[in-house]
């Protein structure tokens, strides 16, 4: 039976730890390698026929987050029961990755850097036991959460 990658994120086992605790969508991950925050702002560009182009307006573009994460077979998890029903737990995690890919929903993320913000899942990389996530956020091409991924909906 394949894994659910949504999560209800009130549930008793993972309610207490998923606005503290590094986490997406609330799959705690035994470790987080790297992540790289990405924000940019475009400034608007209009030519003129003589002298400097002018600039009148400015916009942020979605931001986006890069992470690496590493998963242990040996390991036990922290919730207890995440990641089991496959005959190893990086198989497991790696399904999970696939499975919110192919949902195309968007999914909160927090780390220690931000708040919990929601992400669309862009790409990812697999090396062993390793995991390169890209996420975007604000993604339009989603269809709406429908209040399963935070507590305001």
């Amino acid at each position: 039976m394949p894994i659910d990658p949504v999560l209800d994120l009130t549930a008793d086992n993972i309610k207490d730890y998923v606005y503290v605790k590094t986490n997406v969508g609330g799959w705690f991950f035994d470790a987080w390698i790297s992540m790289e925050h990405s924000s940019k702002l475009t400034i608007t560009d209009h030519p003129v026929q003589t002298g400097a182009a002018i600039s009148d307006h400015a916009f942020l573009q979605p931001r986006s987050l890069s992470m690496e994460i590493g998963m242990s077979d040996v390991a036990t998890s922290f919730i207890p029961g995440q990641f089991d029903g496959d005959w190893s737990r990086s198989v497991a995690a790696y399904k999970v990755i696939l499975e919110l890919q192919r949902l195309r929903i968007p999914v909160q993320i927090l780390t220690r850097l931000g708040s919990a913000r929601k992400y669309a899942y862009r790409e990812y990389n697999r090396a062993g036991r390793l995991y390169n996530l890209k996420w975007s956020e604000g993604a339009s091409n989603v269809p709406p959460n429908h209040g399963r991924y935070s507590k305001d909906g």
